[in-house]
């Protein structure tokens, strides 16, 4: 159950484990809805929630701003499955740790690291390790 502004809803529906976010007022079909979307492995924000949040929260630039960006981490996460090492692999690179050092503690080549960085950019369809950083931020997997 997801209840507050449309940053919190933002902020809580995509931390790592949440899955899905409805409110306590949404209806069966939405829950069945957000079930079946879940099963599919996409993320599921009901939509009241983001409409009714965003309607009547905020300046209508802010509300414009939480709106695209629910749509661009939705974009980021529908098919996004990471292993767990490259999660692992992409904290490490949002610490800020060089390659060398992130290689030494998962005891891989630096070489290694290098791939599942090419592979983090590909699966996120990111274009550089700041927005790799970002991403990090973003879902909670860095501060």
């Amino acid at each position: 159950m997801c209840e507050g502004t449309a940053q919190d809803i933002l902020a809580l529906a995509f931390k790592p484990g949440v899955w899905a976010c409805v409110s306590r007022q949404s209806s069966v079909e939405t829950l069945r809805e957000a079930i079946d979307t879940v099963a599919t492995g996409i993320r599921y924000v009901a939509p009241e929630l983001v409409a009714t949040r965003a309607v009547n929260s905020g300046s209508p630039t802010e509300r414009v701003e939480s709106v695209n960006q629910m749509h661009t981490l939705n974009e980021q996460e529908e098919g996004t499955q990471l292993t767990r090492r490259e999660r692992q692999v992409l904290t490490l690179i949002a610490q800020g740790r060089p390659r060398r050092e992130i290689a030494e503690l998962l005891k891989v080549s630096p070489r290694t690291i290098d791939a599942y960085r090419a592979r983090l950019l590909q699966k996120l369809n990111l274009d550089s390790s700041v927005q790799l950083v970002k991403y990090a931020i973003s879902t909670g997997m860095a501060s």
